[in-house]
């Protein structure tokens, strides 16, 4: 998975280059169109993930069967109902070419994708992870030089068509090596079912995916298709970015929520981990963002020269990036307990709060740079009211909650501080590669100087840095 991250990022940086802002940013309106096209079949996959495994734990075989077999149905009949839709929405937008066979080509990729992301909860609930790490490393490989060679050779179509492929012969490749039946009228039958079953967390999902992206709604809604793309690549930095804490929380997760199951009366015990593992995370995460807030001007000046109004952007959004990374742990003690309504409440609150920044900063003639300022102060709303709601559920005091965001809040303000320093002595001014190279090189040599303290007094208390490394490179 991690290499699969890494191609995607080099190949979304090749793409950007070639295509340029203006196309960079139809691409990205394309992307989000998808997004929300995924939330029309994702509480069948939801549903799988949670049902499955239980059904196979109490030996009921043939029902943990029948719901796979529905799940993947519902799935192949949803997708192909939205690829009809995209289709036809193609015909309404004739004028602008690029809106049109993207269009097209969506239809494609939105079935390619929607069966892919069912065969690999596919994968892991039936544990076949061999071929979920192949899927994972050829689809990297891939854009990488498949797509990235066609966008080179037809622009902004070759893109485009060039991802059709990919999606849709990864799914045929993919579904050879899942047992997979289609049973459509067992599944129509058993609709219901799984979106009970799966609807809560989709809603949540919904909710998030709306606070994490609706900035680039009113970006296409109050300016245009260029700043969408100064914009959009910064958020292919930000996903290579969440690389980090996902490591972390693939480790966590499952330990806490297992550890969780057996001590759920014992609320203490599971404050106590909920806290120690937010702060650890937090002091440690914020450090490789900061190298990565650092690396921005050296990568954007040098290789994506055409998008220098980007790198504002990014810094900002990768300091934002921080609150939606820490906020995990009592993400999960709302789904230990059953609590998902209050966290959806929460998640709808700070995405109202989100919509009204970044429109004001919008207004106020602020840009881009307003809209990322917007997003991340709501990123940091939802991060503390996460934090203080799920406390509540826990029965933490107060004032433990208090000295809890303040030791949050520490490693973030002192690496702020630290990249404030850096930028108020001009030392990643751009002249030239190999200048910019050694910059940052000092930059960071700096910014390890400084942090390393608060680093070797976190890995000596938990560890938290070698159980990192041992997750990316096992």
């Amino acid at each position: 998975m991690n290499i699969n991250s890494f191609c995607l990022f080099v190949a979304g940086l090749i793409i950007n280059r070639i295509i340029g802002p203006t196309l960079a940013g139809i691409l990205n309106f394309l992307n989000l169109i998808y997004s929300y096209c995924n939330h029309a079949y994702s509480p069948f996959q939801l549903s799988l993930s949670r049902d499955y495994p239980q059904l196979m734990g109490r030996n009921e075989k043939e029902k943990a069967t029948l719901l796979y077999n529905n799940a993947y149905s519902l799935t192949i009949m949803t997708a192909s109902v939205i690829s009809i839709g995209l289709l036809v929405c193609s015909l309404f937008v004739q004028e602008n070419k690029f809106l049109h066979y993207g269009f097209i080509a969506l239809s494609i990729i939105n079935l390619g994708r929607a069966t892919n992301f069912f065969l690999v909860v596919a994968a892991q609930v039936t544990k076949n992870f061999h071929v979920l790490s192949t899927y994972y490393i050829l689809i990297g490989l891939a854009n990488l030089s498949i797509v990235t060679l066609f966008t080179y050779l037809y622009s902004f179509y070759g893109t485009i068509f060039a991802l059709a492929f990919v999606q849709f012969t990864a799914c045929i490749i993919f579904s050879i090596n899942l047992n997979l039946t289609l049973t459509i009228k067992r599944a129509i039958l058993n609709i219901k079912l799984l979106l009970r079953r799966g609807l809560p967390l989709q809603i949540f999902s919904f909710v998030f995916l709306n606070l994490r992206q609706v900035d680039r709604l009113l970006i296409i809604i109050f300016l245009d298709f260029t700043r969408l793309g100064y914009y959009g690549l910064t958020v292919t930095m930000i996903n290579f970015a969440m690389l980090i804490p996902n490591s972390i929380w693939y480790v966590i997760y499952p330990e806490f929520m297992e550890m969780g199951a057996a001590n759920k009366d014992n609320t203490e015990k599971i404050k106590g981990v909920a806290k120690h593992n937010t702060i650890n995370s937090g002091a440690f995460i914020i450090f490789p963002l900061l190298l990565i807030s650092l690396a921005v001007p050296l990568v954007i000046n040098n290789a994506l020269p055409a998008f220098q109004p980007s790198i504002a952007v990014a810094q900002i959004l990768l300091f934002g990036l921080f609150f939606l990374s820490v906020y995990q742990m009592y993400y999960y003690v709302f789904i230990l307990y059953e609590q998902l309504p209050r966290i959806i409440i929460l998640a709808s609150f700070c995405l109202l709060i989100d919509l009204i920044l970044n429109y004001y900063f919008i207004k106020r003639g602020l840009g881009i740079n307003g809209v990322a300022l917007g997003t991340s102060v709501s990123f940091f709303l939802f991060c503390f009211a996460t934090i203080v709601e799920g406390g509540k559920i826990l029965r933490q005091k107060l004032a433990e909650t208090a000295i809890l965001l303040l030791k949050i809040l520490f490693p973030f303000c002192y690496a702020l501080a630290i990249f404030l320093l850096i930028n108020k002595i001009n030392l990643l001014e751009h002249s030239s590669l190999l200048n910019d190279i050694k910059s940052f090189l000092l930059a960071s040599i700096i910014c390890l100087f400084l942090y390393s303290p608060v680093l070797l007094y976190l890995n000596y208390k938990s560890k938290i840095i070698t159980r990192l490394l041992k997750s990316i490179f096992r």
